[in-house]
């Protein structure tokens, strides 16, 4: 259930991100095999794409040469679809809905679905797709698409059942442990939908640490996430 939670979660913010996070950024374009970089204002509803003309400098741009991208265009001549390209510092907060145990103690493969939280940061891969769809024979509307790949780390708590299984019947209680779960994962984003792969590790935060048979033992887990940039 926690899984499918994350998952419907996740997939309602799977829409066309809004054009105000392009505001105030510079961004890379390919042009004709050439790369350049545009500085992006929003105005009145309006993006802007200015040319940098001094890249020491973004805040100088060259205003002779923008293109403007309105909210709505009411003719048949659209702007160019445009790509922008940008890398960079990537924090989300995540979740493992899934983790897949290997096998330990003789105690079969496990796939656990257990309570759990985490700040996931790492160095991201944009790219922002800019187009218009038509929503009438003369009126198009403005959309703009963002795709992601990030690799990083993450650390976070969580919660493991405890019971004799687990311990190798060391003991013979019964309760819900909190781990500390750290690792490395691989998240791809599409427009704040997040969906990744983990490689991960936990330690119980309890005396039971030293009979827990999954302390610090590698696991693999699914990943979604939230982009809090």
């Amino acid at each position: 259930m926690p899984f499918f939670c994350c998952l419907l979660i996740s997939c309602g913010s799977l829409k066309n991100s809004p054009c105000g996070e392009l505001d105030g950024r510079r961004y890379r374009i390919k042009e004709k095999n050439e790369i350049k970089e545009l500085y992006l204002l929003t105005e009145n509803g309006e993006l802007n794409a200015y040319p940098i003309i001094d890249s020491n400098d973004p805040l100088l741009p060259d205003s002779m040469q923008k293109k403007v991208y309105p909210r709505i265009v009411k003719n048949n001549t659209l702007p160019a679809p445009l790509n922008l390209y940008k890398n960079g510092i990537n924090l989300e907060l995540m979740v493992l809905p899934l983790k897949l145990r290997p096998s330990v103690e003789n105690v079969p493969l496990q796939l656990n679905s257990d309570f759990n939280g985490a700040i996931f940061v790492g160095y991201s891969f944009d790219k922002y797709n800019l187009s218009y769809n038509r929503i009438t024979n003369n009126l198009s509307r403005r959309v703009l698409n963002n795709y992601k790949f990030s690799y990083g780390g993450f650390i976070g708590l969580g919660s493991t059942f405890m019971s004799p299984t687990t311990t190798a019947h060391q003991t013979d209680e019964e309760y819900d442990g909190v781990v500390l779960q750290k690792g490395i994962a691989g998240v791809i984003e599409v427009n704040n939908f997040t969906l990744g792969i983990a490689l991960g590790f936990d330690n119980l935060l309890s005396s039971d640490r030293k009979i827990w048979i999954y302390e610090n033992k590698p696991y693999f887990a699914l990943s979604v996430g939230l982009d809090i940039n």
